[in-house]
């Protein structure tokens, strides 16, 4: 048992080395835990509000922090200095994505806004804005190259990530999603533009099926 953290703790990562355990708490602090022995190496107190998200980087070079006071922290892990604090979302960073080949991250907003980050520099490259409420999840599909949201505006949108461009939208959901982890893409090209849309159907994490309306592309999602 791994004690220290002084309020919930919502956000757990295990380094690819699998030797350390990251976790975030409402306590506003990221902690970095050694496994064999059990002691925290590290705190990062910079967060101003609770840790909602962590994620690890570059071979467990960093740590990546997102938190409801905006800010999304970037962490050495071999030192435990901070690198730098990213700004940009105008709400609660909720969940943080890391694209298979570690050059991009992704990080979601109660802002209804969708970020992508580079990892050279730390710049934010693209800002998807398609949603029109509070975004939920994130959720990368195995290849990187798409992206699943989910938001409160009841829709989900498919991304493709090199172009941020959305390839489908799939809305009329008779509830909010909250399980992207049980949602499949293949992308399938337009046979028939003119034929209308087809539907698809989503699994939610309470084992019930919804259908979508799809627009804009072929998708099935299983």
């Amino acid at each position: 048992t791994l004690k220290g953290h002084q309020d919930w703790v919502r956000a757990l990562e295990i380094t690819h080395k699998g030797d350390k355990v990251i976790s975030g708490s409402d306590d506003w602090t990221v902690k970095v835990w050694d496994i064999k022995t059990g002691k925290c190496d590290y705190t990062f107190p910079k967060h101003t509000l609770p840790v909602t998200s962590v994620a690890v980087v570059q071979n467990d070079r960093f740590v990546i922090s997102g938190s409801r006071d905006r800010y999304i922290g970037i962490w050495d892990l071999k030192n435990g200095k901070l690198v730098k604090l990213l700004e940009g979302h105008q709400d609660w960073v909720n969940c943080l994505q890391v694209a298979p080949q570690g050059g991009k991250v992704l990080s979601d907003s109660y802002d209804s806004t969708i970020r992508v980050w580079n990892i050279l520099g730390w710049r934010c490259m693209h800002t998807l804005e398609e949603h029109q409420g509070w975004i939920d999840k994130i959720q990368l599909t195995g290849s990187g190259k798409h992206l699943i949201s989910s938001s409160r505006d009841r829709k989900v949108h498919i991304w493709e990530r090199s172009s941020a461009k959305t390839v489908a939208t799939l809305e009329d959901h008779g509830g909010l999603v909250t399980d992207m982890a049980k949602l499949r893409i293949e992308v399938i090209p337009t046979v028939s533009p003119t034929k209308g849309n087809r539907a698809v159907y989503c699994v939610q994490n309470e084992g019930k099926s919804y259908r979508f309306r799809l627009k804009r592309a072929n998708v099935r999602v299983t």
